[in-house]
């Protein structure tokens, strides 16, 4: 039986499942940022066809994503707030996920994803609201977590 057809609670717009500390603690510097930052580590997962409009998160500043399956999507990051932007076009930044990368994002900053022809399946390891994207970039530079 695939765990990942079960009936997953909805949460702010995706399908959520948090994730046991005994299914990934073997990964040794996500656990290590888990344990540092209080994270909260869960399975996220988005339906074909959708759009996740521009926001930022309320609860949480910084997150930790890693995308399991349906890398057919977009995410895209802006510096402007598409609500009061005036213009016809508005810079943006694309993050392309690579298959087994983990990727740090800011999300205290607009961001939206377009999810194209599959389904969106990924791994989310994110921390309260106080802590920010800035703390958790040193740490892991520091620790040679970063590239």
């Amino acid at each position: 039986m695939n765990s990942l057809n079960f009936k997953w609670p909805n949460k702010q717009g995706f399908d959520a499942m948090p994730i046991p500390d005994i299914l990934w603690k073997e990964d040794f510097f996500l656990f290590d940022i888990k344990k540092q930052f209080d994270g909260v580590s869960v399975f996220l997962r988005m339906d074909a066809c959708q759009l996740y409009n521009w926001h930022k998160d309320l609860y949480r500043n910084v997150v930790i994503n890693s995308v399991i399956e349906g890398f057919d999507s977009f995410t895209i990051f802006s510096d402007k707030d598409p609500k009061y932007f005036s213009g016809t076009s508005m810079p943006i930044r694309e993050l392309t996920y690579k298959a087994g990368d983990c990727y740090l994002l800011n999300t205290s900053v607009h961001h939206a994803v377009y999810n194209r022809n599959n389904r969106r399946t990924f791994f989310s390891l994110y921390f309260k609201p106080e802590v920010r994207y800035e703390e958790v970039y040193l740490y892991a530079k520091t620790k040679n977590y970063i590239l």
